[in-house]
């Protein structure tokens, strides 16, 4: 087991299941601040800090101090449309499923394609007399730790919901507020009782048909999942360049290969450098193209908010910061079939431990054990997962 791999992936899960907090508080909730706002506080930081990272390297007199890559532009080109899908995913289907399916298709992914294609090798057990693997047996019960998590994590909305609130909901005078409501209700309990409540609600708005509701379910699904993958080639851009930029250098491992190549992929400085110079231009892109759609068709330009967001913005990004540098040292040390898989389920369970303990969102002394339960069960698996590379 390579704990310090791991020890850096947890670091990093930690971080980056406690950035959104921050901008969970009611200020930023009641101010209804645009998701590319968000994206815009966390990418400036990404671009601010990584300079900082070349600091030791001008105090030491490295030679070269930066080195640029295309495949950190790459990685960063990944992860905000990794980041638009989810939110996009969210309002549809939930948090808790849209994260679950982000977190399972990009550990999956990372998993199949690093082990099945990319080399990373996997121990073999004897099993009367068969040779089997058992990390892929480990990764399916981590899965399985995460679904419980989630499920125990997600109030049943619909449940609880009785029929005078949606009497009370379909008499809203306000349709715009009245669908919001809808969806909030929708997205809650199992999918039979979701279509019911449409049925009900339906009835009465005549604004949305159950066939356009199944199709903005499965769009919501479709988002989360694409979200995954695009989070999949975010960490794998890191690895994938370093190997393509060794075979082209003519080296088998990196500490052989020239100062340049080293110094463009070391995820202590030039690598960080240029994956927030990336965040940045390709954040730019986002902003002018939605800027001049909103202009073209007369829609409001979103509010940066600043007022409200420079705290909660800036304290989400740098933990965003922290989360992405330590993600990336446990990819580059322990590599990405095991890692981002450890990395996504630490980031999950951190993520529902602030909504258990600091929101008080899940209620009920069974329902906290179980929580409970699955999380140990979820970190037991990851455990036996990393110890499984060889």
């Amino acid at each position: 087991m390579d704990v310090s791999s791991l020890s850096m992936a947890f670091l990093g899960g930690v971080a980056m299941g406690t950035y959104p907090v921050p901008i969970k508080c009611r200020a930023v909730v009641d101010a209804c601040v645009h998701p590319l706002v968000f994206q815009c506080y966390k990418s400036a930081w990404v671009f601010a800090t990584g300079f900082l990272f070349l600091i030791p390297n001008a105090m030491r007199g490295t030679e070269p101090v930066f080195e640029f890559t295309w495949w950190a532009v790459l990685s960063a080109a990944a992860w905000i449309p990794a980041g638009i899908c989810t939110i996009a995913a969210v309002p549809r289907i939930g948090m808790g499923m849209a994260m679950l399916l982000n977190a399972g298709t990009c550990s999956w992914l990372s998993f199949l394609v690093f082990w099945c294609f990319e080399g990373e090798k996997m121990r073999q057990h004897n099993v009367r007399g068969h040779e089997v693997y058992l990390a892929p047996v480990y990764l399916a019960s981590m899965m399985l730790g995460m679904s419980q998590l989630v499920a125990v994590g997600a109030e049943p909305v619909c449940a609880s919901a009785t029929h005078a609130e949606l009497i009370e909901l379909v008499s809203e005078e306000d349709n715009e507020k009245a669908w919001k409501l809808k969806k909030t209700l929708a997205r809650g309990g199992r999918w039979p009782q979701r279509i019911r409540l449409a049925c009900f609600i339906e009835s009465s708005l005549k604004s949305l048909s159950i066939a356009q509701m199944d199709r903005d379910w499965l769009l919501g699904v479709s988002c989360a999942v694409l979200g995954g993958v695009l989070s999949a080639i975010q960490a794998a851009a890191v690895t994938i360049g370093r190997q393509h930029a060794m075979q082209t250098a003519g080296c088998t491992v990196l500490s052989a290969c020239p100062a340049d190549v080293r110094e463009r992929f070391n995820s202590c400085s030039s690598w960080v450098t240029s994956f927030g110079i990336g965040a940045l231009l390709v954040c730019a892109a986002y902003v002018l193209a939605f800027c001049a759609y909103s202009c073209w068709h007369g829609l409001t330009v979103p509010s940066p908010c600043f007022e409200v967001m420079w705290r909660p913005g800036s304290i989400a990004g740098l933990l965003w910061c922290v989360g992405n540098f330590f993600l990336t040292l446990a990819v580059t040390r322990g590599g990405n079939a095991v890692m981002v898989p450890a990395g996504c389920a630490v980031c999950i369970i951190s993520s529902g431990s602030w909504g258990l303990f600091y929101y008080k969102e899940v209620h009920g002394r069974s329902r906290v054990f179980h929580w409970c339960g699955a999380a140990i069960f979820t970190l037991m698996s990851m455990l036996l997962l990393s110890a499984e590379r060889s």
